[in-house]
């Protein structure tokens, strides 16, 4: 009589888990647990127990035990790239004109947005100077754009009246005021000493018609005259 032992040793289980997405700039690590002795290919190359990936593809794992049994299995991933949201560029709007802020590009149905104002809609209206940013989430992923709105109210307030004086009289004082950062010119300036600002002394010495413009950067400029 003799004898002798056989063992039998399992093929390899290997499990990946289900197919499967995730928005780009994010990575997801694969791996499948085996007893001590296993090797592992992947399809990349690697030779590790475990790969980190960050891109769409097919990902393999073929592993084999210490007695050369084989089991293999596979996963789909699929990168989803971020939406682009462009709200365009810094803007200054005038005379309490408020601006419609929304994003450049078109998204597919099903996406959702949020704004820093709690609004959930494609676009609002920017009523008040302040930052404004935009959340687009498509299929699961989400990016943000941001805004910077300054509403300027553009006045100048002009305070004189048509009026007549007799040649060789004093100065007349004008008498005007405008947004804080306006910039004046006057024409004609026979007579203005000093025309960029908005409270010279004219001394004119033929009738005329004076125009005061007050300018404002972004804005139009604005004329007043006497």
């Amino acid at each position: 009589i003799d004898t002798f032992n056989v063992t039998f040793l399992p093929v390899p289980i290997v499990n990946l888990g289900n197919d499967t997405s995730f928005c780009a700039g994010n990575t997801l690590t694969l791996s499948s647990a085996q007893p001590p002795g296993s090797t592992y290919l992947w399809n990349t190359g690697s030779t590790s127990n475990s790969i980190v990936v960050s891109t769409t593809g097919t990902y393999k794992l073929t592993v084999t035990n210490s007695v050369g049994c084989k089991a293999s299995d596979s996963i789909l991933v699929i990168v989803s790239p971020a939406p682009v949201v462009n709200l365009g560029n810094d803007t200054v709007v005038c005379t309490g004109i408020f601006p419609t802020l929304q994003s450049s590009v078109t998204y597919p149905a099903g996406a959702t947005y949020f704004w820093n104002t709690g609004a959930t809609t494609p676009s609002i209206i920017a009523n008040a100077t302040g930052t404004y940013w935009l959340r687009v989430t498509v299929n699961g992923c989400p990016n943000t754009d941001t805004i910077v709105v300054k509403n300027l109210y553009d006045t100048l307030n002009f305070k004189m009246i048509d009026t007549a004086i007799c040649r060789g009289a004093p100065p007349i004082n004008v008498r005007a005021t405008g947004t804080p950062g306006m910039t004046y010119q006057w024409t004609p300036t026979a007579g203005i000493p000093v025309s960029n600002i908005a409270t010279p002394a004219i001394s004119p010495d033929t009738s005329a018609m004076y125009y005061l413009t007050g300018s404002i950067t972004g804005c139009p400029d604005i004329i007043d005259s006497f």
